[in-house]
């Protein structure tokens, strides 16, 4: 299967992804910058529902750098 990508819908850029079936202690989030430079990065909108992790970043420049965090306790 792909890898779920970023969709500009509108005025958002949209990532959406299916919650893993029997995984758990898995947090996952996504940050927006316009420059990738340190402390740049912006934590997305979490839009989140029970079936699907969703998050939302602003189209607020032509270039937007976007990327998803995988973090395990």
């Amino acid at each position: 299967a792909a890898l779920p990508q970023w969709v500009l819908s509108d005025d958002d850029y949209s990532f959406t992804f299916p919650r893993p079936g029997g995984v758990s202690g898995i947090t996952y989030s996504a940050e927006y910058s316009t420059s990738m430079a340190p402390g740049s990065w912006v934590p997305a909108v979490d839009v989140s529902t029970p079936a699907a992790y969703q998050f939302l970043a602003p189209a607020v420049t032509s270039r937007l750098y976007l990327r998803v965090r995988v973090s395990a306790p």
